[in-house]
């Protein structure tokens, strides 16, 4: 007979297979860790390939579609359940099951912002887990202000950031755009997209003074890789990270790869045109990195003093060890 797994893992979004990866690669070579199992989707699957984790473990979530989630749910009889908030479907069932029968329901916003969205936006509006994980204190205390309950949020840290290594030594005058799907999740409604944010990075690709010899871009999973304007001095790159190797200065407009690449030690500046209401960026909200929103504030970030973000640092040390110690738990 086939012993279920007491954790199991429902993620359908990149960044929060990054946020476990360091978890599951731990325990997939620990003895002592908890029966687990991870239902991931391929595109979320990609983005953990570098990290040496038992394959046995982990199922395609194709397999689970629609209500039949609860039949498997009620098969493997997890203790815990963990899912992702991507808004999909099994998200949503998996932790209607875990919470009608009475099981620990754990979620996790990786980014900071849209909190209450994201927990509304995939579970319904009258469905709340025990627990929401959270990467740090900055991301509690908005979710709060954004109507989610205090005593269930969780700022465990964010494994993947706690030991980013140094970035190489590379030519500010290349630059990295990391791209985002804002279009198609917002529309206009926040003043500007993605292409006016990268329109923005082209007119210093060009520019003598303060200006860029090239742009690699770096395509959002939930992107087209061959939907981007044609510039002699725009080049693709297969990831954010491959790009954030090569490239001296990173652009973006509020991706939680740009606090990756603050760690790491590069120039990091959010474009955000045309920017209306609140600011979606994290580090820019909290005077980390420069936000700009025309191409004389985007020349003045790139020769403002760099400042190293050793605050942001101390916030994630020890995260694996909290996330570690959390799921190993019974508490709610």
């Amino acid at each position: 007979m086939t012993v279920s797994p007491s954790i199991l893992f429902v993620i359908a979004q990149p960044g929060a297979a990054a946020y476990f990866a360091p978890l599951w690669q731990l325990w997939s070579v620990d003895p002592s860790a908890p029966d687990w199992h991870l239902l991931i989707d391929p595109v979320s699957r990609r983005h953990v390939a570098a990290f040496d984790i038992d394959e046995r473990r982990i199922t395609d979530l194709r397999m689970v579609t629609g209500d039949g989630a609860e039949n498997v749910m009620a098969g493997r009889d997890a203790a815990t359940v963990v899912t992702s908030t991507s808004f999909h479907a099994l998200e949503r069932a998996c932790l209607r099951w875990a919470v009608r029968s009475g099981r620990r329901a754990v979620q996790l916003i990786d980014a900071h912002y849209s909190y209450r969205q994201r927990i509304v936006d995939t579970n319904g509006p009258d469905l709340l887990p025990d627990a929401i994980l959270l990467p740090d204190s900055i991301a509690a205390a908005e979710a709060a202000s954004d109507g989610l309950p205090v005593e269930r949020l969780r700022p465990l840290g964010y494994p993947l950031w706690e030991d980013v290594a140094a970035a190489p030594p590379a030519d500010e005058r290349r630059a990295l755009f990391v791209s985002q799907p804002i279009s198609s999740d917002h529309g206009t409604e926040l003043g500007y997209t993605e292409r006016s944010a990268l329109a923005l990075a082209l007119q210093l690709a060009t520019a003598e003074e303060g200006g860029f010899d090239e742009i690699l871009l770096a395509r959002h999973p939930r992107e087209a890789k061959d939907d981007m304007p044609v510039h002699d001095r725009l080049h693709l790159v297969s990831s954010a990270g491959e790009g954030l190797l090569q490239a001296g200065t990173i652009l973006g407009i509020y991706s939680s790869f740009l606090v990756e690449a603050v760690l790491a030690g590069r120039r990091t500046i959010s474009l955000q045109p045309g920017a209306v209401g609140h600011d979606m960026c994290v580090l820019s909200r909290h005077g980390v990195i420069a936000k700009v929103g025309d191409a004389a504030g985007l020349r003045r970030a790139v020769q403002a003093p760099l400042v190293a973000p050793v605050a942001f640092r101390q916030a994630y040390a020890g995260s694996l060890q909290r996330l570690d110690s959390y799921l190993r738990s019974t508490d709610r």
